[in-house]
């Protein structure tokens, strides 16, 4: 394991993989809340490091110092690496009863933002728009909502984008957030 500037890693020609502006703004969100809890994937090349895997993280860090597992594959082992490595962690099916329980735990870590949305969802939509116009810090901050169901709740654009990261990290693996969303239903019902 070698720790190097991310601008120092040559990014693979062969990667497979595009990300969306969506996915690159859930991944900067996790990086800047989590760090990196994960390694990149690299091997020399010459006096360099191809990335084989974490090319998006690599990309988000910019110019910071990263974590890099060093692995010795040559140029045909490489390629199937980056041929297979991600599509069979993405095969893997998933049990329910963990998903549910990391719902749960995602709930609890963003208790913050959860909370004042379905404080919020209990309120009429007027005394909810006043509240957080009380709680304004910034004029940048705009007023929006989200629909959660037949619910309409008037969110900062900062909860709607901490929601998206949740519902991103934790939603179903078929990316149905349905079940998610009558979760969060459920919980805005019992509150």
């Amino acid at each position: 394991m070698v720790r190097v500037k991310s601008s120092e890693l040559l990014k693979n020609d062969f990667n497979p993989s595009v990300h969306s502006d969506r996915q690159k703004i859930v991944m900067d969100s996790i990086l800047e809340s989590t760090g990196f809890a994960d390694a990149i994937i690299g091997r020399r090349v010459g006096d360099k490091i191809e990335i084989l895997d974490g090319h998006l993280r690599a990309e988000l860090a910019a110019d910071q110092e990263v974590p890099v597992l060093i692995v010795d594959l040559d140029d045909e082992e490489a390629d199937l690496f980056l041929l297979t490595f991600d599509p069979i962690a993405a095969m893997a099916k998933q049990q329910r009863s963990k998903m549910n329980s990391l719902r749960t735990k995602a709930l609890g870590l963003q208790s913050t933002v959860f909370n004042q949305i379905i404080e919020r969802s209990q309120l009429g939509t007027e005394t909810a728009k006043k509240e957080i116009e009380k709680r304004r810090s910034t004029v940048r901050n705009t007023l929006s909502s989200v629909s959660i169901g037949p619910i309409r709740v008037p969110c900062t654009p900062d909860e709607i984008a901490e929601l998206t990261l949740i519902l991103a990290e934790y939603g179903d693996a078929n990316g149905s957030f349905v079940g998610f969303g009558t979760y969060l239903l459920k919980l805005i019902g019992e509150a």
